[in-house]
């Protein structure tokens, strides 16, 4: 049986099953066949050098987990062997070793979906598959331990857009190995960027360059830290950050049954004002603790919560309380010096009361399957926890609730409101009736609150749901699809709705529109010219514009609207 990689399939090749007798002896001989190769070279498009140090690897339409991959030598040639006699596989460069270039698939295509790739055919004899990469922009630096000066490898570094959007395709790791601490991003377009330095797995604070201590790039406006600009490819190797040692916490959560199995608890730390969620981890320890470490000196609320056990969040000392709902008087304060390690602060979690209901579409009556879920509101506004659905549109939530009062909607705002998925129309709980509008986004004190008290079930929290108009249309360029272009929903008064960005052939839409007069304009960070959608000429919007000088799209609440272009 030939295998891929890897990967064998005896559901789909003759295989021999092989059940060993206790005692005995099994001989296996294996008689190979000579396997087809891949092999080429990989060049710089412009003035064609060798480049060395490319990782070149092959992957398999069907076959997804094969991989076989090979570096490029200093003449630039790879060579991947032994490959069964088929034609599907997809050739592609991987990483491109820190070097200024991008990386693509086989016939110049973008990297890296190897189901969307060219068929490289092995089936009649071996292959040459060629790369010419196109040279990129570049940023790299040093990280350091700001106490040693002495490099910091495997610490993740991340770029950002202005829209403080992760770069997904352009992750790296600092080096570990001879040039410790080094780090280069390549693959970089022209534009504007920010880089984060991910040190808190290794006992670092975080930083956003330069210099500015934080858990996450976003904490803040994005803009106020240092932005990194690549024009015409250039290469910004300077980009160093000197990390401070964080402290720690640590400590065990537990129930009635003992300490929590590993992953089923978390912490996490919140602001003393604002009551903000600022960083937090699982019970990832062997022995079933936690360790947050990375810590940043400074005072904090600890909250304490489990994923699906039915227990109530706690608040550092013994406060019960929804999720992200403590008011920021509640709870023992905590100060973090620091590099201080601080030791057994631990929690027992309580069961509370569960909610249960159903979620059903109105326009079928049937159950909303596939894990559809609605969010809890405390009777403050804010959020307090979860529950999706079943196959058959059924729920129980996750957690456990305190003594209280609570909304139920389908839209979530944890920090800030998330469009509500399906096409379905945003909603609160009505004890009355099957439909309560909420506006969007959606207004939670709209709705009925429901009383919960001791840990009995509170059964029945039903929700009827109804699909919204869909606006849809497409954004272009010189007659060209924009991808990754934002487009913009906005209210009868100007305001922004929600946000989403143009696929590939440059389509976008926005499901479950309510009634009401709405305006669409586009937003992008390639330096082309935003426009509003006005009839018959859209009208230039940069970056700003009246939008009460573009065409009113009107939704009745169950109309599509297409061609929004």
């Amino acid at each position: 049986m030939h295998c891929v990689g890897n990967t064998c399939d005896p559901n789909n090749q003759p295989a021999t099953l092989i059940t060993p007798v206790a005692g005995d002896t099994v001989v296996l001989d294996f008689l190979l066949d000579q396997g087809r190769k891949i092999s080429g070279t990989v060049t710089a498009e412009t003035g064609g050098a060798m480049l060395e140090d490319i990782k070149i690897c092959l992957g398999h339409k069907i076959f997804t987990d094969a991989k076989e991959c090979d570096i490029t030598d200093a003449s630039g040639f790879y060579e991947v062997g032994g490959l069964v006699f088929i034609d599907d596989f997809v050739v592609y460069t991987e990483d491109v070793g820190g070097q200024a270039f991008f990386a693509e698939m086989h016939d110049n295509l973008p990297c890296c979906e190897v189901a969307n790739g060219t068929s490289v055919d092995v089936t009649s004899g071996d292959a040459v598959v060629n790369f010419a990469l196109e040279t990129s922009g570049l940023i790299g630096g040093f990280v350091s331990d700001t106490v040693s000066d002495l490099g910091i490898g495997n610490i993740p570094m991340e770029l950002y857009d202005g829209n403080c959007e992760l770069v997904e395709t352009l992750p790296f790791v600092t080096d570990d190995n001879d040039f410790l601490g080094l780090y280069r991003i390549s693959g970089v377009p022209d534009g504007t960027y920010y880089v984060f330095a991910r040190g808190a797995d290794q006992g670092y604070i975080n930083e956003r360059y330069p210099d500015q201590r934080m858990y996450n790039i976003c904490d803040d406006d994005i803009s106020n830290g240092q932005a990194v600009v690549i024009e015409d490819k250039d290469q910004v190797l300077d980009i160093d950050f000197e990390l401070d040692p964080g402290a720690s916490i640590s400590g065990f959560i537990s129930d009635i049954n003992g300490v929590l199995a590993q992953g089923a608890g978390e912490i996490r730390l919140h602001d003393v004002v604002t009551n903000r969620q600022l960083t937090g981890i699982q019970n990832l320890e062997p022995d079933g603790s936690y360790k947050l470490m990375g810590v940043i000196p400074r005072t904090y609320h600890i909250n304490f919560r489990s994923s699906d056990l039915g227990l109530m969040d706690e608040r550092y000392d013994d406060i019960k309380c929804p999720r992200n709902s403590c008011s920021s008087v509640l709870g023992q304060q905590v100060l973090i010096e620091p590099i201080e390690e601080l030791t057994d602060i631990d929690a027992f979690l309580e069961p509370g009361a569960v909610i249960r209901g159903r979620i059903t579409d109105i326009s079928t009556g049937q159950g909303v399957p596939g894990g559809y879920c609605v969010a809890f509101y405390a009777s403050n506004g804010n959020y307090a926890g979860f529950a999706c659905s079943g196959e058959d549109g059924f729920y129980q939530s996750a957690t456990g609730f305190p003594d209280g009062e609570y909304f139920a909607s389908n839209q979530f705002r944890v920090n800030e409101y998330v469009p509500v998925v399906g096409g379905f129309q945003p909603q609160v709980w009505i004890d009355d009736g099957p439909f309560g509008e909420c506006g969007d986004p959606c207004d939670f004190i709209q709705g009925d609150t429901f009383t919960v008290t001791g840990v009995s079930p509170v059964e029945g929290i039903d929700l009827v749901m109804s699909k919204g108009s869909a606006f849809s249309g497409n954004v272009q360029f010189g007659g060209s699809p924009l991808e990754a272009a934002s487009v913009l929903l906005l209210s009868n008064i100007g305001e922004e709705l929600r946000s989403v960005q143009t696929d590939a052939s440059g389509n976008y839409a926005f499901p479950g529109v309510i009634p009401g007069d709405y305006y669409v304009r586009t937003m992008n960070i390639f330096g082309y010219e935003n426009r509003l959608h006005a009839i018959p000429t859209d009208v230039a919007c940069n970056p700003d514009c009246n939008p009460f000088s573009g065409t009113v799209i009107a939704s009745d609440g169950s109309t599509d609207v297409t061609g929004i272009a």
